[in-house]
């Protein structure tokens, strides 16, 4: 299966927010309380993902021919803020090659900060450490969404 990496563009804000809201809700939002998911569901509509874009975030696409499987959204100074990839298409190493391309990219932007940061889901915490994160805290809830922060050095 041939896997391509791009970055997003307003066309394809649909798709970003539908992949992000069906992983969510079958992944993530079961341990999660209704003002933690009616949190997420509006971070990520067409309009507040829009205005993301719009703002200088930077959104990615693993494609494997025309289909979208998988997005990341990355924004300053280096933090991961969505990564979902299709549930029927997870454990097949898109998600690697996504980070790899984000990795990269901030490598060549020779960012100030040393390390990538992001705030993950409890059930997610295993699949970031496989990619190199550590765990920078304990657990955290905020507006109903717990995460836990961690990194993973730029170099």
């Amino acid at each position: 299966m041939q896997i391509h990496i791009e970055q997003a563009n307003e066309r394809e804000i649909d798709a970003l927010s539908s992949i992000a809201l069906e992983s969510f809700l079958k992944h993530v939002a079961p341990n999660y309380r209704p003002e933690g998911i009616e949190e997420f569901t509006r971070h990520v509509s067409p309009e507040r993902i829009k205005k993301r874009m719009r703002s200088g975030n930077t959104f990615y696409l693993a494609k494997t021919g025309k289909q979208i499987v998988g997005i990341a959204e990355t924004r300053e100074p280096s933090h991961l803020a969505m990564f979902f990839i299709q549930t029927s298409m997870q454990r097949q190493g898109i998600g690697r090659k996504i980070f790899e391309r984000i990795l990269s990219d901030f490598q060549k932007q020779k960012r100030e900060s040393p390390f990538i940061t992001v705030n993950a889901s409890p059930n997610s915490t295993f699949i970031y450490q496989k990619l190199g994160f550590e765990p920078t805290d304990e657990m955290r809830e905020v507006n109903g969404m717990k995460f836990v922060p961690m990194q993973h050095s730029i170099k």
